[in-house]
């Protein structure tokens, strides 16, 4: 099983289980699967070196979301704390992490990485977020669309997929479905999804 598909099914079961899915609780307690704390999209050794890069221990970092790539390389959002207690989010590409985000000012914060044929894309939404639409281009043309699931991290959502493609419009709506924030990812982009569609390739 690749690091890719562990990450996917992890994002899966934290959305599953923040969405109440403990429907058989009332059978009593059951073992749990151990969960690794880095969903298997990095090595120990990799989390280790990524802790002392931060300055923090490893056990101190949280996985937020990730989608690596197929050949494994981590592509992720982690929190990690400071001195104050709070967490801030760091975007981590490898084995290398990004600057800190220890505030949203937006509701919606996203990061793409290019695949062959397809991006990658991981993000942060506030909560003031209560559904994210992604919407995309697919081979051959038209257009797909899906909801995205939204994973608990402190203070905000994460959020990650994979989508064939080059273009992907990402529509953030609050609780009363209006349309608050509005970002495009495209393989043109450097890294960081933006508010125009017009640079894409």
């Amino acid at each position: 099983m690749t690091r890719r598909v562990v990450a996917i099914a992890a994002a899966g079961l934290v959305a599953i289980l923040a969405a109440g899915g403990f429907a058989l609780s009332y059978r009593g307690p059951a073992a749990e699967p151990p969960a690794s704390p880095t969903w298997g999209v990095f090595t120990d050794a990799q989390w280790q070196a990524l802790g002392a890069r931060l300055g923090v221990s490893a056990s101190a970092l949280r996985m937020v979301t990730a989608m690596p790539a197929r050949d494994g390389t981590p592509f992720a959002i982690v929190s990690s704390p400071r001195a104050d207690g709070r967490r801030c989010f760091v975007v981590v590409r490898g084995p290398h992490p990004g600057s800190s985000i220890c505030k949203l000012r937006t509701p919606l914060v996203a990061f793409i990485t290019v695949e062959p044929k397809a991006i990658d894309v991981i993000g942060l939404a506030s909560r003031r977020v209560a559904s994210l639409v992604s919407t995309w281009r697919v081979p051959g043309g038209g257009t797909t669309t899906s909801g995205s699931a939204l994973l608990s991290a402190p203070g905000a959502w994460g959020f990650g997929s994979g989508y064939s493609g080059r273009l992907v419009a990402l529509t953030a709506r609050d609780v009363h479905g209006r349309v608050i924030a509005r970002l495009y990812c495209a393989s043109a982009l450097r890294g960081v999804c933006g508010m125009s569609a017009h640079r894409r390739s």
